[in-house]
């Protein structure tokens, strides 16, 4: 039996439009268990099975995920922190790929510079890859150029 007109219409008369919002308040414990065990908030969206931006927007309209959120990025933090402690002597353990996920993620700096109070100077280290010989650059351009496809080079990301 089909419904009539007034039975689909929401409280104002007008029809409530929109797809209905797949957000439940018990969603913050799936995204807490999740970045306890080091997940992003990505693949907490993906969890969920919903887009980021959603993720971002329910985020400002409840708090309660907010709060989850938050403090599941500082849990996430702590286990990658725990995972490079527990291998801090395993030879095999990528150090290297874990550093730079710790500052794509958590916006960890090598240094941060300090202020010279008295000459208003601010120093700090800066780490700079060790250069190869200008042959070994050149040669390796050479090479480069002979083998790549017509129309740019396949391996450069700003060619794709």
């Amino acid at each position: 039996m089909p419904k009539s007109k007034q039975q689909s219409k929401g409280k104002n008369g007008k029809h409530p439009g929109g797809r209905p919002e797949k957000y439940r308040p018990e969603m913050c414990a799936t995204a807490i268990e999740l970045m306890r065990n080091g997940s992003s908030k990505k693949a907490v969206a993906a969890a969920l099975d919903i887009n980021r931006d959603t993720l971002y927007q329910w985020e400002k309209k409840y708090p309660e995920l907010s709060d989850t959120i938050k403090k599941g990025e500082e849990l996430s933090e702590v286990w990658w922190e725990e995972k490079a402690r527990a291998n801090i002597d395993n030879k095999s353990f990528n150090s290297v790929l874990w550093l730079m996920n710790m500052k794509c993620r958590f916006g960890w700096r090598d240094t941060v510079p300090e202020q010279n109070v008295t000459n208003n100077i601010q120093y700090g280290v800066i780490l700079l890859p060790q250069p190869k010989p200008l042959e070994e650059i050149i040669a390796a351009a050479n090479q480069r150029s002979l083998s790549a496809p017509v129309g740019g080079d396949a391996d450069c990301p700003a060619q794709r």
